[in-house]
């Protein structure tokens, strides 16, 4: 990892709170990067599951480390940003991963990206119970059509120069599409984005925010593109809502009927 006397390329952050389970293989992620000129810092939320004695274990590697309450993810994010010195960040929160050990060496040393370019960001690999999905990202993203399908863009595969993402906090009003916001506000503004055909980060589906809170997360991002009270989106809303309890609610009896449906789906979309 660069040292404090030399220039520093990228600030990876890590905001934890409460995850024992899943916080190292985050950690042993970033910290196994072979591209070398980058920082670490994790901000911890206060953790007492056992979490920041693990941390503890790792402090070596962090250029910061803290640990106090916070009012939340996008609070802790906020407080990464202002520790980061590197050109770029990126998060790789708890439970993320970079998708291997090449990542940050392949984009950065390699210098595959454009020197104007604000925003960098690639594909994703989607670690569900029924497999491994691969997310592609390379389209529009911030219009009706796409968001019906996709928001386009995962965080955990952005790289984002430090000084416009810290003109563009994240929102701490948005509990759930505060990163969506971010990149939207960025996008609106002019800069320019950069699409690169690689995958950058893998992360669990059944996990994280948004999954959990899936109604509330699309409510969230209607408003950041200012679709929440268009008619396509209420129409589209409705439906999306009444699909989604049905699946949830049949899900796990259609799993046990026919268990090699999804395996199928997994074949495909990796194939894709």
């Amino acid at each position: 990892m660069g040292s404090r006397k030399n220039k520093v390329v990228v600030s990876v952050i890590t905001v934890v709170f409460n995850e024992y389970s899943s916080i190292e293989t985050t950690l042993k992620s970033v910290i196994g990067q072979s591209f070398d000129n980058f920082e670490y810092i994790c901000i911890d939320g206060g953790s007492n599951d056992g979490t920041l004695e693990l941390l503890e274990k790792y402090k070596k590697y962090f250029s910061e480390f803290i640990s106090e309450p916070d009012a939340g993810v996008y609070d802790a994010m906020n407080k990464g940003l202002n520790y980061a010195r590197g050109e770029w960040v990126i998060f790789i929160n708890s439970g993320d991963q970079f998708c291997d050990k090449y990542v940050l060496e392949n984009v950065f040393k390699s210098k595959i990206y454009c020197e104007d370019s604000a925003v960098i960001y690639g594909d994703t690999i989607l670690d569900s119970s029924v497999g491994a999905i691969y997310s592609k990202s390379d389209r529009p993203f911030f219009q009706m059509d796409s968001f019906i399908k996709s928001k386009g863009i995962c965080h955990q595969s952005v790289f984002v120069r430090r000084d416009v993402a810290l003109k563009y906090k994240f929102n701490h009003n948005l509990k759930i599409s505060a990163d969506f916001k971010m990149l939207y506000d960025i996008y609106q503004a002019g800069y320019h984005f950069q699409y690169l055909e690689m995958p950058i980060s893998m992360y669990k589906i059944d996990d994280g925010i948004s999954k959990k809170n899936q109604i509330q997360a699309w409510k969230e991002d209607a408003i950041v593109i200012g679709i929440d009270n268009t008619m396509q989106f209420k129409i589209w809303f409705f439906f999306a809502r009444c699909f989604f309890f049905l699946k949830k609610y049949f899900s796990k009896y259609f799993r046990n009927f026919f268990p090699n449906f999804f395996l199928v789906i997994k074949r495909y979309r990796l194939n894709k």
